[in-house]
Protein backbone atom coordinates (compact mmCIF):
# COMPACT_ATOMS: atom_id res chain seq x y z
CA UNK A 1 0.00 0.00 0.00
CA UNK A 2 1.38 3.12 -0.92
CA UNK A 3 2.60 5.40 1.93
CA UNK A 4 0.86 8.37 1.15
CA UNK A 5 -2.65 6.57 0.89
CA UNK A 6 -1.51 4.80 4.60
CA UNK A 7 -1.11 7.89 5.82
CA UNK A 8 -4.48 9.39 4.66
CA UNK A 9 -5.85 6.20 6.49
CA UNK A 10 -4.36 6.51 10.05
CA UNK A 11 -6.99 7.18 12.66
CA UNK A 12 -9.93 6.62 10.37
CA UNK A 13 -13.14 5.08 11.47
CA UNK A 14 -13.29 2.15 8.67
CA UNK A 15 -16.52 0.10 8.72
CA UNK A 16 -16.08 -3.31 7.14
CA UNK A 17 -19.19 -5.54 6.61
CA UNK A 18 -18.35 -9.40 6.55
CA UNK A 19 -15.09 -9.19 8.02
CA UNK A 20 -15.25 -12.20 9.79
CA UNK A 21 -13.76 -14.21 6.94
CA UNK A 22 -12.41 -13.83 2.96
CA UNK A 23 -11.91 -10.56 1.00
CA UNK A 24 -13.63 -8.62 3.94
CA UNK A 25 -11.41 -10.07 6.87
CA UNK A 26 -8.09 -9.73 4.24
CA UNK A 27 -9.70 -6.18 3.76
CA UNK A 28 -9.94 -5.31 7.33
CA UNK A 29 -6.04 -6.52 8.48
CA UNK A 30 -4.71 -4.45 5.65
CA UNK A 31 -6.77 -1.42 6.63
CA UNK A 32 -5.47 -1.35 10.17
CA UNK A 33 -1.79 -2.08 9.05
CA UNK A 34 -2.40 1.07 7.68
CA UNK A 35 -3.62 2.84 11.02
CA UNK A 36 -7.32 3.03 10.09
CA UNK A 37 -9.37 2.10 13.61
CA UNK A 38 -11.46 -0.75 12.29
CA UNK A 39 -15.04 -1.53 12.84
CA UNK A 40 -15.58 -5.13 12.45
CA UNK A 41 -19.44 -5.97 11.02
CA UNK A 42 -20.42 -10.01 10.58
CA UNK A 43 -22.91 -12.58 10.99
CA UNK A 44 -20.68 -14.94 12.81
CA UNK A 45 -19.80 -14.83 16.33
CA UNK A 46 -19.91 -18.63 16.77
CA UNK A 47 -17.29 -20.55 15.58
CA UNK A 48 -18.26 -23.22 12.57
CA UNK A 49 -15.72 -25.78 11.62
CA UNK A 50 -17.50 -25.80 7.95
CA UNK A 51 -17.22 -21.75 7.82
CA UNK A 52 -14.35 -20.74 9.84
CA UNK A 53 -13.90 -17.07 11.44
CA UNK A 54 -16.07 -14.87 13.69
CA UNK A 55 -16.21 -11.25 14.19
CA UNK A 56 -14.01 -12.04 17.76
CA UNK A 57 -11.34 -13.54 15.68
CA UNK A 58 -11.17 -10.71 13.31
CA UNK A 59 -10.81 -8.60 16.10
CA UNK A 60 -8.08 -10.40 18.11
CA UNK A 61 -6.01 -10.78 14.97
CA UNK A 62 -6.44 -7.02 13.89
CA UNK A 63 -5.19 -6.68 17.54
CA UNK A 64 -2.78 -8.82 17.50
CA UNK A 65 -0.67 -7.12 14.49
CA UNK A 66 -1.02 -3.78 16.87
CA UNK A 67 -3.82 -2.68 15.16
CA UNK A 68 -7.40 -1.10 17.10
CA UNK A 69 -10.72 -3.27 16.41
CA UNK A 70 -13.94 -3.72 17.51
CA UNK A 71 -16.51 -5.83 16.78
CA UNK A 72 -19.99 -4.77 15.59
CA UNK A 73 -22.79 -6.46 17.70
CA UNK A 74 -26.42 -6.05 18.37
CA UNK A 75 -26.93 -2.62 20.67
CA UNK A 76 -27.70 -4.18 23.61
CA UNK A 77 -25.05 -6.33 23.41
CA UNK A 78 -22.89 -3.44 22.92
CA UNK A 79 -24.31 -2.16 26.47
CA UNK A 80 -26.57 0.45 24.22
CA UNK A 81 -29.89 1.08 25.69
CA UNK A 82 -32.43 1.42 22.31
CA UNK A 83 -33.81 4.63 22.88
CA UNK A 84 -37.71 5.26 23.45
CA UNK A 85 -38.28 6.71 20.43
CA UNK A 86 -38.31 5.76 16.15
CA UNK A 87 -38.43 8.19 13.19
CA UNK A 88 -39.81 6.63 10.32
CA UNK A 89 -40.45 8.71 6.61
CA UNK A 90 -43.88 8.79 5.96
CA UNK A 91 -43.34 6.10 3.14
CA UNK A 92 -43.15 3.43 5.65
CA UNK A 93 -46.41 3.41 6.21
CA UNK A 94 -46.96 1.48 3.01
CA UNK A 95 -45.33 -1.48 4.26
CA UNK A 96 -48.38 -1.92 6.07
CA UNK A 97 -50.24 -2.92 2.97
CA UNK A 98 -49.36 -6.29 2.06
CA UNK A 99 -51.68 -9.07 1.87
CA UNK A 100 -51.49 -12.54 1.52
CA UNK A 101 -54.35 -12.34 -1.66
CA UNK A 102 -52.69 -9.77 -3.62
CA UNK A 103 -50.19 -9.82 -6.28
CA UNK A 104 -46.82 -11.10 -5.37
CA UNK A 105 -44.38 -8.53 -4.95
CA UNK A 106 -41.28 -8.71 -7.87
CA UNK A 107 -38.48 -7.59 -5.33
CA UNK A 108 -37.87 -10.92 -3.86
CA UNK A 109 -34.68 -11.72 -1.30
CA UNK A 110 -32.86 -14.35 -0.73
CA UNK A 111 -32.68 -15.10 2.90
CA UNK A 112 -29.81 -17.11 4.24
CA UNK A 113 -30.08 -19.02 7.19
CA UNK A 114 -28.09 -16.26 9.46
CA UNK A 115 -30.41 -13.93 8.35
CA UNK A 116 -33.17 -16.48 9.18
CA UNK A 117 -31.74 -16.68 12.33
CA UNK A 118 -31.82 -12.69 13.25
CA UNK A 119 -35.58 -11.71 12.16
CA UNK A 120 -36.23 -15.16 14.46
CA UNK A 121 -34.73 -13.34 17.20
CA UNK A 122 -37.36 -10.20 16.70
CA UNK A 123 -40.33 -12.43 16.68
CA UNK A 124 -40.50 -12.12 12.67
CA UNK A 125 -39.32 -15.21 10.88
CA UNK A 126 -42.68 -17.37 12.18
CA UNK A 127 -45.18 -14.73 10.37
CA UNK A 128 -43.33 -14.69 7.43
CA UNK A 129 -42.99 -18.18 7.03
CA UNK A 130 -47.05 -19.09 7.36
CA UNK A 131 -47.24 -16.18 5.04
CA UNK A 132 -45.25 -17.13 2.19
CA UNK A 133 -41.61 -17.93 2.27
CA UNK A 134 -39.94 -20.76 -0.01
CA UNK A 135 -37.16 -22.89 0.88
CA UNK A 136 -34.92 -23.58 -1.65
CA UNK A 137 -32.37 -26.72 -1.11
CA UNK A 138 -30.02 -26.51 -3.98
CA UNK A 139 -28.41 -24.25 -6.45
CA UNK A 140 -27.46 -25.18 -9.85
CA UNK A 141 -25.43 -22.26 -11.47
CA UNK A 142 -23.49 -22.63 -15.02
CA UNK A 143 -22.09 -20.82 -17.92
CA UNK A 144 -23.37 -21.41 -21.70
CA UNK A 145 -19.64 -20.38 -22.85
CA UNK A 146 -17.89 -22.89 -20.71
CA UNK A 147 -18.11 -26.41 -19.58
CA UNK A 148 -18.91 -27.66 -15.67
CA UNK A 149 -21.51 -26.48 -13.27
CA UNK A 150 -21.71 -25.19 -9.53
CA UNK A 151 -23.98 -27.52 -7.77
CA UNK A 152 -24.43 -26.89 -4.05
CA UNK A 153 -26.61 -28.89 -2.09
CA UNK A 154 -28.34 -28.40 1.40
CA UNK A 155 -27.84 -31.41 2.70
CA UNK A 156 -24.01 -31.55 2.19
CA UNK A 157 -23.60 -28.44 4.83
CA UNK A 158 -26.06 -30.64 7.76
CA UNK A 159 -29.18 -27.98 6.97
CA UNK A 160 -32.59 -28.85 5.48
CA UNK A 161 -32.27 -25.91 3.05
CA UNK A 162 -29.76 -23.36 1.53
CA UNK A 163 -32.49 -20.19 2.23
CA UNK A 164 -36.19 -18.92 2.22
CA UNK A 165 -37.15 -16.84 -1.13
CA UNK A 166 -39.66 -14.04 0.39
CA UNK A 167 -41.19 -10.95 -0.60
CA UNK A 168 -39.68 -7.47 0.21
CA UNK A 169 -42.91 -6.33 1.03
CA UNK A 170 -43.87 -9.35 3.25
CA UNK A 171 -40.28 -8.85 5.00
CA UNK A 172 -41.35 -5.01 5.39
CA UNK A 173 -44.91 -5.88 6.54
CA UNK A 174 -43.64 -7.68 9.54
CA UNK A 175 -41.22 -6.10 10.78
CA UNK A 176 -43.70 -3.15 10.66
CA UNK A 177 -45.99 -5.15 12.96
CA UNK A 178 -43.34 -6.11 15.33
CA UNK A 179 -42.09 -2.68 15.39
CA UNK A 180 -45.74 -1.60 16.14
CA UNK A 181 -46.14 -4.41 19.35
CA UNK A 182 -42.60 -3.77 20.89
CA UNK A 183 -43.25 -1.28 24.12
CA UNK A 184 -39.53 -0.05 24.38
CA UNK A 185 -40.32 1.97 20.69
CA UNK A 186 -42.69 4.66 20.17
CA UNK A 187 -43.60 5.12 16.31
CA UNK A 188 -43.26 8.67 14.61
CA UNK A 189 -44.84 8.51 11.52
CA UNK A 190 -45.22 10.50 9.10
CA UNK A 191 -42.50 12.09 10.35
CA UNK A 192 -38.92 13.41 8.67
CA UNK A 193 -35.71 14.80 9.29
CA UNK A 194 -35.22 18.04 7.90
CA UNK A 195 -31.55 19.13 9.69
CA UNK A 196 -29.29 17.22 11.79
CA UNK A 197 -26.32 18.90 13.69
CA UNK A 198 -24.08 17.10 15.21
CA UNK A 199 -22.88 17.35 18.99
CA UNK A 200 -20.29 16.25 21.82
CA UNK A 201 -22.82 14.09 23.36
CA UNK A 202 -25.69 13.24 21.39
CA UNK A 203 -27.25 14.29 17.87
CA UNK A 204 -29.64 17.13 17.53
CA UNK A 205 -32.28 16.23 14.59
CA UNK A 206 -35.06 18.89 13.66
CA UNK A 207 -38.43 17.36 12.43
CA UNK A 208 -40.66 18.66 9.76
CA UNK A 209 -43.44 18.61 12.46
CA UNK A 210 -41.29 21.13 14.70
CA UNK A 211 -39.81 18.62 17.15
CA UNK A 212 -36.55 18.36 18.10
CA UNK A 213 -34.64 14.88 19.14
CA UNK A 214 -31.53 14.43 21.02
CA UNK A 215 -30.77 10.58 21.00
CA UNK A 216 -27.04 9.35 21.41
CA UNK A 217 -27.36 7.30 18.38
CA UNK A 218 -28.65 7.54 14.91
CA UNK A 219 -29.30 4.81 12.24
CA UNK A 220 -29.07 6.10 8.59
CA UNK A 221 -31.54 3.39 7.21
CA UNK A 222 -33.34 5.87 4.93
CA UNK A 223 -32.59 4.24 1.71
CA UNK A 224 -29.39 4.50 -1.04
CA UNK A 225 -30.36 8.14 -1.49
CA UNK A 226 -30.05 8.70 2.26
CA UNK A 227 -31.02 12.21 3.69
CA UNK A 228 -29.18 11.47 6.44
CA UNK A 229 -26.35 10.44 5.19
CA UNK A 230 -25.97 13.60 3.30
CA UNK A 231 -26.91 15.99 6.30
CA UNK A 232 -23.75 13.95 8.36
CA UNK A 233 -21.77 15.55 5.68
CA UNK A 234 -20.59 11.50 4.83
CA UNK A 235 -19.90 11.60 0.84
CA UNK A 236 -20.07 8.33 -1.31
CA UNK A 237 -19.41 7.88 -4.66
CA UNK A 238 -21.48 5.89 -7.81
CA UNK A 239 -21.86 5.06 -10.85
CA UNK A 240 -24.30 3.29 -13.44
CA UNK A 241 -23.90 0.05 -14.80
CA UNK A 242 -25.64 0.85 -18.24
CA UNK A 243 -27.57 -2.08 -17.72
CA UNK A 244 -31.62 -2.83 -17.66
CA UNK A 245 -33.34 -6.25 -16.11
CA UNK A 246 -36.27 -7.96 -16.51
CA UNK A 247 -38.30 -9.08 -13.52
CA UNK A 248 -41.50 -11.59 -13.11
CA UNK A 249 -42.98 -14.40 -12.44
CA UNK A 250 -43.33 -17.71 -15.03
CA UNK A 251 -45.38 -21.06 -14.53
CA UNK A 252 -43.11 -23.46 -15.55
CA UNK A 253 -44.38 -27.53 -16.72
CA UNK A 254 -42.30 -29.03 -13.61
CA UNK A 255 -42.28 -28.60 -10.11
CA UNK A 256 -39.39 -26.33 -9.33
CA UNK A 257 -37.90 -28.82 -7.34
CA UNK A 258 -36.72 -26.13 -4.93
CA UNK A 259 -33.88 -25.25 -6.49
CA UNK A 260 -32.98 -22.31 -7.53
CA UNK A 261 -31.34 -21.82 -11.26
CA UNK A 262 -28.45 -19.38 -12.96
CA UNK A 263 -27.21 -19.74 -16.03
CA UNK A 264 -24.85 -16.90 -17.37
CA UNK A 265 -25.28 -16.09 -21.17
CA UNK A 266 -23.78 -13.93 -23.47
CA UNK A 267 -26.00 -11.00 -23.44
CA UNK A 268 -26.33 -11.49 -19.34
CA UNK A 269 -27.57 -14.10 -16.89
CA UNK A 270 -30.72 -15.34 -16.20
CA UNK A 271 -32.07 -16.90 -13.17
CA UNK A 272 -35.16 -19.18 -11.58
CA UNK A 273 -35.80 -18.87 -8.21
CA UNK A 274 -38.85 -21.08 -6.18
CA UNK A 275 -41.80 -19.66 -5.25
CA UNK A 276 -45.00 -20.20 -3.64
Amino acid sequence: MPSEFSESLKDRVIIITGASRGIGYHTALTLARAGARIVVAAQSTVENPKLPGTVQKTVRDIEAIGGKAEGLLRLEHAGLRVPPWRVLDAAAAAADAWRADAAPDLRVFALSPASIRQLGEVGAWEPIRRSRAEPYREMRVWDAAAPGELHFRAGELGSDMLGCIVEQRLIQHVLWQAMREDAALSIRCPARVVALHQQDDAVEMECDDGDCLRPRLVVAADGADSALRAMAGIEVGGHGYAQRGVVGYVTTALPHASTAWQRFLPGGPLALLPCS
